[in-house]
């Protein structure tokens, strides 16, 4: 097997270290979503509710809010550290896990422009340096040479 190639250790740390970030932050609005409407709750009843919001209770909705953006980066969290393990060993399916997960960002920064251009570049830059030959024989995915041809055999 090939050598790693630094590039791919450094990615595979990265993607290591993000995918907990991903994890804790995920337990953590997990936890804090009952919390965080609950406040929401107790400020409009203090100060009332903002012109126009009327009598509906949005907390609820809040809430259902966090918890979903809880399991998206739980899941993501996930993924990115099971990426990272596949990038560390050279296993050929987190090159192609790596390469939806990165069209996912570019879909999430087109969904937050404009602040999510830096997103999308991160990402296209990453997808470009996946397509690598270098990086593709790392993970098995080059093309296998092809040996050259026999010479023909000597007449009899």
């Amino acid at each position: 097997m090939a050598e790693r190639p630094t590039g791919i250790t450094v990615l595979a740390i990265l993607a290591g270290l993000g995918g907990i970030v991903l994890i804790l932050l995920g337990v953590f609005l997990g936890v804090m979503a009952g919390a965080i409407s609950n406040f929401v709750r107790e400020y409009i009843k203090t100060y009332g509710a903002p012109a126009g919001m009327g009598s509906v209770d949005f907390t609820a909705f809040i809430e259902s809010v966090l918890v979903a953006i809880a399991v998206l980066a739980f899941v993501f969290g996930i993924l990115n550290v099971v990426v990272a393990y596949g990038f560390w060993v050279g296993a050929g399916w987190s090159r192609m896990l790596a390469i939806i997960l990165l069209i996912l960002y570019i879909i999430l920064g087109l969904v937050t422009l404009p602040t999510g251009i830096i997103t999308i570049i991160i990402a296209g830059l990453l997808l470009w340096y996946l397509m690598q030959p270098h990086v593709k024989a790392w993970f098995g995915a080059a093309p296998q040479p092809t040996p050259p041809p026999a010479p023909p055999a000597p007449p009899t």
